[in-house]
């Protein structure tokens, strides 16, 4: 990893933001991708009772294709920023315990991620204490 050039880049920029940032740096942690061939196929094998946790695995990319390299790259940032960076972590917030798998819909089929990675409305608003809960430790400092 210490000859990885990403991390090199990463490493870059996170010690230009560190020389001007005087509070903190929010780092949005890496997240598996979703596979945009089934993405949108997600309603329909829910109405087919296709199991969540089958639809689960098609509709996320392979975490092989880059996923875990990219957590342990942040992993490594992470910990180089110290206490002036916080995290948001999508993984842990999705995550369903009882698969150990990100879940991109609710129960019902609909969608935590645009085909384009960004917060559903839905979404949002399971963020929105994560979010909180980082800005009010500006309070603190």
């Amino acid at each position: 990893m210490e000859y990885d050039p990403i991390l090199a880049i990463a490493r870059n920029e996170l010690q230009k933001y560190m020389g001007g940032v005087s509070r903190k740096i929010i780092i949005l942690h890496a997240f598996p991708r979703n596979n945009y061939r089934t993405f949108d196929r997600i309603v329909r094998w829910m109405a087919q009772k296709m199991a969540p946790e089958i639809i689960d695995k098609k509709v996320i990319e392979p975490l092989e294709n880059g996923y875990n390299m990219a957590r342990q790259r942040y992993e490594i940032l992470l910990k180089e920023c110290g206490s002036k960076c916080e995290i948001i972590d999508y993984h842990d917030i999705f995550l369903n315990p009882k698969t150990d798998f990100v879940r991109y819909f609710n129960e019902i089929g609909l969608h935590y991620f645009t085909r384009n990675h960004h917060l559903t409305p839905l979404a949002f608003e399971i963020v929105r204490p994560h979010v909180r809960d980082i800005c009010n430790k500006f309070d603190e400092i």
